[in-house]
């Protein structure tokens, strides 16, 4: 279940102006019948498409200044202009990035600034006060790295009481003590790096030997900051949210069914990710990984990434679109009643939708709300497929299957229902 709540986000409306930026006249706040003109702060090209998509649902006019990792939008259909600037501080100072997103908005008449993952948004939060158009919610950087942090956000659910895996902290492979890892959390476990994210350095080890072989003896395993897990059998269950002033305004839960995204409900979920939510003041997107234990149906969390998440536009075609919400949170405009039903479905990511219908029809039927997102991405296939390529070249798959099925995804697409 999805809902957004209207009477929290106009009761906290004061706070917009001192988190989000000021609130700007014209010519940067475009009349109520115009579309949102939108500066997007991109970063990495799957999530950056995911975004770019839910824009596209609401008619939004997208200018995108993008790192390295996200130059393929520049194929995108869905972007007005696309400019490669590397806003990293480390690469370019923040004075001249500040300078540059200046210029854009008074060259476009831009409304917003919204980032598409952790680097941009914190390169917001430094800049909002500074810049002529106004900044999507954003988390400030304590309550952003609290989140992010696998050790830091295990402290949390220690302390407000939320279900969270045992969990152990190491300063790298070599400081793993592997008598207290068996005794205090058995196997099977989890390793994961504590400070990154996209499942990057994570590891099942399901005995002694395996975590020796994998981790603690592997010299590729190069990273610092290790948090291990105790495993916990259950399946995957995942929490979506915008909150405001350390309230969630919008939100959705969500199971994974082979590369479908099917919405349900969890009501203790929710009320667990609300107390962390609170506890940290958050602004801005939040994606919670969980687990619905096997034995007893709770859930239990994992982590949270402080940002978009890569099935965000799974939502806004099944009826709630997160960024669609967070801009008007931003602008201070209503936003219509949104919910999306229980069972509701979303084939993801984009060239997968592609892909079953180059595939001749076999499998089942595309849900209505994949049969609207597939119609985003139509208009918008050299930029669909250029996304489904890694940074090497490398095809990801199902990309062979839409180059040979072309033309019969274009004649079946013709005879999409509206």
């Amino acid at each position: 279940m999805a809902r957004f709540s209207m009477e929290s986000l106009s009761g906290r409306r004061h706070l917009y102006a001192k988190r989000f930026g000021p609130r700007m006249e014209s010519p940067n706040e475009a009349p109520r019948g115009d579309p949102v003109r939108v500066l997007l702060l991109a970063e990495a090209a799957g999530l950056s498409l995911q975004v770019v998509m839910c824009l596209a649902q609401m008619g939004a006019e997208v200018h995108a200044l993008v790192r390295p990792g996200a130059r393929q939008l520049r194929w995108s259909r869905h972007c007005r202009t696309v400019e490669l600037f590397d806003f990293h501080p480390d690469v370019t100072p923040i004075e001249q990035t500040r300078r540059r997103i200046s210029e854009l908005a008074v060259q476009h008449d831009l409304d917003v600034a919204v980032p598409v993952s952790t680097l941009s948004a914190t390169v917001l939060d430094r800049l909002r006060t500074e810049i002529p158009l106004r900044c999507f919610p954003i988390g400030d950087g304590e309550a952003v790295q609290r989140l992010n942090d696998k050790w830091s956000f295990d402290g949390l659910c220690r302390v407000h009481g939320v279900n969270a895996p045992r969990t152990l902290f190491f300063a790298g492979r070599a400081a793993i003590a592997l008598d207290r890892v068996a005794a205090e959390l058995g196997f099977p476990l989890v390793v994961k790096p504590a400070n990154l994210g996209d499942r990057v350095g994570v590891v099942i080890a399901r005995s002694a030997k395996e975590l020796r072989a994998q981790v603690i003896d592997n010299p590729a395993y190069n990273f610092e900051r290790l948090v291990v897990q105790a495993f916990v059998p259950g399946r995957d269950l995942d929490l979506n949210v915008l909150a405001i002033g350390g309230v969630m305004v919008a939100h959705s839960t969500q199971v994974r069914e082979g590369r479908t995204v099917v919405f349900t409900e969890d009501d203790e979920l929710l009320r667990q990710c609300a107390r962390i939510i609170a506890a940290t003041k958050y602004d801005g997107l939040a994606h919670f990984d969980a687990i619905r234990h096997a034995q007893d149906g709770s859930p239990w969390l994992l982590e949270c990434n402080a940002r978009a998440w890569g099935s965000i536009a799974a939502s806004a075609f099944c009826g709630l679109n997160f960024i669609e919400a967070g801009i008007a949170a931003a602008l201070d405009r209503p936003l219509p009643p949104v919910h999306i039903e229980p069972a509701a479905s979303f084939l993801t990511p984009p060239h997968a939708m592609m892909r079953g219908l180059g595939l001749g029809g076999r499998g089942p039927p595309l849900s209505a709300a994949t049969r609207a997102g597939l119609r985003v991405a139509l208009r918008d296939p050299i930029g669909t497929m250029a996304v489904a390529l890694t940074p090497s070249g490398k095809r990801l798959p199902g990309l062979d299957h839409i180059g040979a099925g072309i033309a019969q995804l274009v004649r079946r697409a013709m005879k999409l229902p509206t």
